[in-house]
Order: structure tokens, then C-alpha cells, then sequence
């Protein structure tokens, strides 16, 4: 039996259902699991696997560097971390992008120089910074993906999620120093629910004006005003959209609903999605291997 760690220091809604189903499907092989995960998931945890909360607030970019600054020498020695020092780790996987994750795998190296460490990558290289994101967001995520290349060489392996994102590590580092396995994200099976009144059309998720998912959902809603289209668009999302709503016209404005959450579960998603007619997806580029399912 093992001691596998899955950590996920930063808070995605939609994340939480796929690092669970990894651990579950750990503990069913008969190993122990043990999660490190940011207290904005308490709300939605209901698993019985033992769970420390290492961190509390992970939305900005400054809270993330405020928590590498504070908690990555204690990481290091290994003295916040209890269960390393109670069961030195086997496995860990790091799953979401947090600062915290270089010294934690460090961490993990100093307990068991022979344990198993990986990345799970999501997204592990941004093509267009500056284009797509703006300056000073383009300067955040350089800086990220030089902390990225930093844990890579603290792990020993790296798992991504599609090849798209294959090939986006390669244009983070073009030599890998570790083998890459590409492994599709895993989703909990739903009944559908058949018997629901679908209504809208729904887009669930981060709605702010990366990759452009703004301005063209502020175009298909004006042009949908102006052709009198009848159909309504929902929107769950965790973004406060009060100046973004000003700017529509009183028509577009009429023809979607906004559900602000912080954070959002699993179950909104899913109530959400069960009576949407079609989901918007607004990237225009995508590097997962799929989408949240109906």
C-alpha cells in the first residue's frame, strides 16, 4: 500500500470533482489517500479522505504570493505539512498551478527521495500574452510559467491533459527532463435528467475578457437583440459583471440571467447545465481534453 498526496492549492470549481475521482480511484486499489487542498473547497468536500487545509484564499494572484511568502520555508522543513511527517509521501501530485507547489514537491523529495511527484498541467504555456491578456496580466503569467519550469525539475513526471497541451509544455520547455503522459480529464457519471424544461442557453465558468470571452458574448448578445431572436442565455460564474452589464444595450440586457457565485460548487454547474438547450463555449483556443458534461 502507498501514501498518495493529491494537492490542489488553488480554488477551480470544476476541478474538485476530478482530483476526487483520482483519490477515489487510488483508495479503491487499496492505497492511502490523503488530500492538501485550499480551505475555498470546505464548502464543497465531502469526501471521508483525510484532508489538511493548507491555505485560505487563492483568487488573486496576490493572495498566491502572499501564501509562497509566509508558508514556503515551513513547507520546506516540512513543519506545516503534519501527514509528511506523520507518513512520509509515496505519490504527490500537484494539481492546479499554486506557488506553493515548488516547495511542497521539494518537501515530498526531502521525505522520500524515491516518491513518485507530478504535475498535473492544465494549461502549462499561454501563446499570445499579451495579445490575449493585456500587459500587465502577460507579465503574471510569465512569471508563472518561470515558477512552472522551476517544479517541473522538482518533479519526475508530468501529466497533461490533451496533446494540445503536449505541445504547449514543449513550448515551455522544448527539452523535458521527465516523461510527459497525456491522460483525458475524468468526470462523474450523471443520470440525465431528461424530464427537465431546458430554457436557455448556459455558459459556466470564468467570464472575464481573457481570450476574449467578453466581447463575444457581449456581440452574440447584441446580435441576438437586434434580430429579435427568441431565446434566453443563463451565466454562472463567479465574476462580479455590474460594469460589464452597463455597457450592453437595454435589449441585450433583457435576454440573459446572471447567477454570481464565490465560489461556485459542482451542484450549481450541474443544475445550471441540466436546463440549458446548449452550453456556450467562448475560448479561442482550448488546451483540456474536455468539457464539463451535461
Amino acid at each position: 500500500m502507498a501514501t498518495c498526496y493529491i494537492a490542489s492549492l488553488k480554488h477551480a470549481p470544476g476541478s474538485y470533482k476530478e482530483f476526487r475521482l483520482m483519490a477515489e480511484k487510488l483508495r479503491a486499489h487499496g492505497h492511502d489517500v490523503r488530500l492538501l487542498l485550499t480551505s475555498e473547497y470546505r464548502g464543497m468536500h465531502e469526501s471521508d479522505l483525510p484532508t489538511e487545509y493548507v491555505v485560505e484564499r487563492t483568487a488573486s494572484a496576490k493572495d498566491q504570493l502572499s501564501d509562497f511568502a509566509r508558508l514556503s520555508v515551513p513547507l520546506l522543513r516540512g513543519a506545516h505539512v503534519e501527514f509528511f511527517r506523520d507518513s512520509p509521501p509515496d505519490m504527490l501530485c500537484c494539481y492546479n498551478f499554486h506557488p506553493l507547489n515548488l516547495p511542497l514537491l521539494l518537501a515530498a523529495r526531502r521525505a522520500r527521495r524515491q516518491s513518485l511527484r507530478f504535475l498535473f498541467l492544465h494549461e502549462p504555456f499561454y501563446e499570445f500574452k499579451r495579445e490575449v491578456y493585456g500587459a500587465k496580466q502577460a507579465g503574471l503569467l510569465w512569471l508563472m510559467e518561470m515558477g512552472l519550469r522551476s517544479m517541473i525539475f522538482a518533479s519526475n513526471r508530468v501529466v497533461v491533459p490533451s496533446m494540445n497541451a503536449a505541445r504547449l509544455l514543449r513550448r515551455l520547455l522544448p527539452i523535458l527532463p521527465l516523461p510527459v503522459h497525456v491522460q483525458s480529464l475524468v468526470a462523474p457519471d450523471h443520470n440525465p435528467l431528461l424530464d427537465r424544461e431546458r430554457s436557455h442557453v448556459a455558459f459556466v465558468g470564468k467570464m472575464d475578457n481573457a481570450k476574449g470571452k467578453l466581447d463575444l458574448f457581449g456581440q452574440i448578445l447584441e446580435r441576438a437583440a437586434s434580430r429579435r431572436v427568441d431565446l434566453r442565455f443563463a451565466v454562472l460564474t463567479a465574476a462580479d459583471l455590474t460594469g460589464y452589464l452597463s455597457a450592453l444595450s437595454p435589449e441585450a440586457r433583457a435576454l440573459v440571467d446572471f447567477s454570481h457565485g464565490s465560489p461556485v460548487s459542482d451542484e450549481q454547474i450541474v443544475e445550471m447545465l441540466s436546463r440549458s438547450m446548449a452550453t456556450l463555449l467562448l475560448h479561442t483556443h482550448l488546451s483540456e481534453s474536455g468539457v464539463v458534461p451535461m
